[in-house]
């Protein structure tokens, strides 16, 4: 299995229940598909949630996290969007977003000996 170019954890660390700065981030992957894993920070125990809504382009990868960590799967390079929602008794939160972009580094070229 090929490793990784740049380790990045995605980390999520904004509350479910306010806005999120919509910044955009780039992961490096020396080759498809790549696992990385989301994390977040637990909503106050007043929330009552009750378990959390991971998606990646719209798809949902886990839509029943109770911890505050969930691994995905990148099969493409280019734009892509984490979408996390919390819900507990009495319905779900505001989704929080994480823009990011997958890019596939070039092989060296232009190489000569002389």
């Amino acid at each position: 299995m090929k490793r990784i170019l740049l380790i990045i954890s995605i980390v999520a660390v904004a509350a479910m229940f306010s806005a999120c700065k919509a910044d955009i981030f780039t992961v490096y992957a020396q080759s498809l598909p790549v696992t990385k894993t989301a994390a977040w920070n637990a909503n106050p125990v007043s929330d009552a949630v009750i378990n959390y809504t991971l998606r990646l382009d719209g798809i949902v990868v886990n839509n029943n996290i109770t911890s505050t960590t969930q691994q995905f799967t990148i099969t493409t390079a280019g734009a892509h969007v984490l979408t996390l929602t919390a819900t507990n008794q009495w319905g779900t939160s505001p989704a929080t977003t994480l823009n990011f972009n997958v890019v596939i580094p070039a092989a060296p070229a232009g190489l000569s000996i002389q």
